[in-house]
């Protein structure tokens, strides 16, 4: 039986997995160190950890082939669904531990949530064919490279273009007379 070394660093650990990985373990450092915690980067790192790092290694975890999720649906729970859902199971899970809900004991847990699940996220894509696995674009000497065939050419750009969404959304809300329009759909009656 012979150990073969992969080729390179990406065929280890996929460029996404240890982009959470890395911004996981910067924000335990942003938040512990004292010089480091007075800083705007820890609310930054801080606000990654709770709203977007947990739901995408989960869901990298859970669908780690190429053509598991359509790009709305992609979109959507790494984006969004599963973090808002997995943060307030952990923090209820706190709850009943002689540790409660305090600074260190939820960054302790979101971190060794997050950094788990990356880990199994890339086992389980390294077992799939190279063909197979789900690969975010990454920029190469010839262009966008690494694809995946549902459309998502970055997760930077996606993530850009979701929150411009949200924006014009809230902007859309503050100016339209919304009690107006119910009140004439006779909702408010």
């Amino acid at each position: 039986m012979t150990i073969t070394s992969p080729k390179n660093r990406t065929d280890r650990i996929p460029g996404d997995l240890a982009l959470v990985i890395l911004l996981t373990l910067s924000c335990m450092l942003f938040v512990l160190i004292p010089p480091l915690n007075e800083t705007p980067v820890r609310v930054v790192l801080g606000l990654l950890l709770v709203l977007f790092l947990p739901g995408y290694s989960l869901i990298a975890a859970l669908f780690p082939g190429r053509d598991d999720l359509d790009g709305i649906e992609w979109i959507a729970l790494r984006f969004q669904g599963s973090s808002i859902a997995v943060v307030p199971l952990l923090g209820l899970a706190l709850n009943y531990t002689p540790f409660g809900i305090r600074l260190v004991p939820i960054l302790v847990a979101l971190s060794a949530f997050t950094v788990s699940l990356a880990v199994v996220a890339c086992v389980r894509r390294q077992g799939l064919p190279e063909g197979d696995r789900f690969v975010v674009g990454v920029w190469g000497r010839r262009g966008w490279s690494g694809v995946s065939e549902s459309g998502v050419d970055s997760l930077v750009m996606d993530f850009y273009y979701m929150q411009k969404r949200r924006v014009g959304w809230a902007w859309w809300v503050e100016s339209t007379d919304i009690t107006g329009f119910l009140d004439s759909a006779g909702v408010l009656a």
